[in-house]
């Protein structure tokens, strides 16, 4: 890799992934595509890598937010998750169903954060909740309701002018957060919704404070609206595979079948 580079050079490029400015990173790949030392296999493996810099380069990354992750811990946490789902004897189908389901976040609920019935009718109740069914998929509205409960141990007290400090009213939670109102958005200093672009426990708390004016300054990201997830969704192909596994199952045996594909 990269044979035949000067040593300062050949430096300067290894030590791209952690360079946060995006100027001397464009100047080290002209540098090293441009220099006369650099052989053809060099050049296309530098084009190659430049082609998906946003996912390694610390410098098309940092307005991302990794918490400073550079590492893969939180791949090998999805990789858990999956494993959950699977197992070594899983035929293709099978795997490919559970895969799939896990993808649109059917298979991503605790056990614990199962609501009573009742519970649910009465907050479905609540203005900002009603709007949030309306508007959003299911999956994203039980999120919603589990942290509408919990925002109810909480304590939301304006300091200035558009921003309110949330705490736990439990004294031994001693952790403060910070909701701030921005641009008719709120935000917070927690990592929760930043992460899942949907509001916080902490903003459900500030929220609740003018129900009928916050709920039009929560944020969701438009991956979780009804209407954009009807279109990108595998509904239709989890179904049919359903149907196939319940065919199966009623006649006793194992069906094998081919999902085709354009």
């Amino acid at each position: 890799m990269l044979k035949g580079l000067p040593k300062s050079l050949y430096d300067d490029y290894i030590n791209l992934p952690f360079e946060p400015s995006k100027e001397k990173y464009n100047a080290t790949v002209l540098n090293v595509s441009k220099s006369e030392l650099s052989s053809d296999e060099n050049k296309k493996y530098i084009e190659f890598i430049d082609s998906f810099k946003e996912k390694w380069a610390l410098a098309f990354r940092k307005e991302q937010f990794i918490l400073d992750i550079q590492t893969t811990s939180r791949m090998e946490s999805l990789h858990s998750m999956i494993k959950m789902l699977i197992r070594s004897k899983c035929s293709l189908p099978e795997l490919f169903h559970r895969l799939v389901e896990f993808a649109n976040g059917k298979n991503y609920q605790k056990q614990e954060e199962k609501l009573d019935n009742d519970l649910i009718d009465l907050l479905s109740k609540n203005y900002i909740l009603s709007k949030i069914k309306d508007v959003y998929s299911d999956y994203i509205y039980q999120k919603c309701l589990m942290s509408f409960l919990k925002a109810e141990s909480y304590k939301s007290t304006k300091k200035k002018r558009n921003t309110y400090e949330v705490v736990s009213y439990d004294e031994s939670n001693i952790n403060t957060f910070i909701v701030t109102v921005r641009d008719n958005n709120f935000n917070c200093t927690c990592w929760y919704s930043k992460q899942w672009m949907i509001p916080c426990l902490h903003i459900f708390a500030t929220a609740s404070l003018q129900s009928d004016k916050f709920s039009d300054f929560l944020y969701f990201n438009e991956r979780w609206l009804k209407d954009f997830s009807n279109t990108i969704n595998d509904n239709g192909l989890i179904e049919f595979l359903d149907t196939k596994f319940i065919k199966s199952n009623e006649d006793g045996n194992k069906e094998n079948f081919t999902l085709l594909t354009c």
